[in-house]
């Protein structure tokens, strides 16, 4: 454990120990020790698990296995635990805002609210799986995005237009926005890039025959590619005149207009 600067006296009872790593400001790092061998890792930074033993053991294979099988599992029932408290949260949190009318935010990137709710100068943007409410995402005037603390992000979405024959994915609330509000497709906003194929892949799986289009970044290539694939669909990237600046269909809904974005978001499609 001294080579990945953890200096630890361990304690030999076969149970999960936790411990802050040399910059951790949490209890990030764990160890089982058992007799004369063990096992470690940092959850934060996906470290292990490594297995070690005292010069004179071997290590017992099926023992470490037992170790690796109970920090396993002793990780998602603690993982279990915080999502639950924030789903709680992100409940509360949503009861109490008030319907977004007038935004900054909104105002800059030319969309309507389509149904998010602000607390403050806050939106607040529900994340869905599963028809449940799992976390949200906070919005300010600035443009800042935070996600709440310990929210269990994965596969969610917020669902804009009602579900006919076809559906756009995008990453961000406002290019979400923009695409409903050009082609009157339903639209998944999955919040970033690499949950766009989770959230693909979803869909895929409820609605085999829907027409799934994903509307990628121009940089996000990747995150496109992925989700394009995963769901054996289709997908769009917004191409910008030279000088002008953009990256999402927002962008170039701002710089473009409603119809010139319509088009471009169809061709070759």
């Amino acid at each position: 454990m001294l080579e990945y600067g953890f200096d630890i006296d361990p304690i030999s009872d076969g149970e999960i120990h936790r411990f802050k790593g040399p910059e951790d400001k949490k209890l990030n790092g764990w160890y089982v020790y058992h007799g004369d061998h063990g096992a470690f890792g940092n959850w934060k930074t996906n470290l292990g698990p490594i297995p070690w033993c005292s010069k004179d053991a071997k290590i017992d294979r099926g023992e470490y296995r037992k170790l690796i099988e109970r920090e396993r599992a002793e990780r998602l029932r603690t993982e279990a635990i915080k999502h639950a408290d924030a789903a709680k949260k992100a409940r509360s949190i949503w009861a109490k805002a008030v319907p977004a009318t007038e935004n900054p935010y909104l105002t800059r990137k030319q969309v309507q609210p389509h149904g998010i709710r602000q607390s403050g100068d806050a939106l607040i943007i529900p994340m869905y799986r599963d028809r449940e409410l799992r976390s949200v995402q906070r919005i300010f005037s600035t443009g800042q995005k935070r996600f709440l603390k310990d929210g269990d992000t994965c596969a969610t979405y917020y669902p804009i237009g009602q579900l006919n024959g076809r559906l756009w994915i995008a990453e961000g609330f406002a290019t979400s926005a923009s695409i409903y509000e050009v082609t009157g497709n339903a639209v998944a906003c999955a919040f970033s890039g690499t949950n766009m194929t989770k959230v693909a892949k979803s869909f895929r799986k409820q609605y085999p025959d829907l027409d799934i289009r994903i509307a990628g970044d121009n940089g996000g290539e990747k995150y496109t590619d992925e989700a394009m694939i995963a769901c054996l669909g289709k997908a769009a990237i917004p191409i910008f005149d030279e000088g002008d600046e953009g990256s999402d269909w927002n962008d170039f809904f701002c710089l473009y207009g409603r119809e010139i974005t319509r088009e471009n978001l169809n061709a070759g499609i």
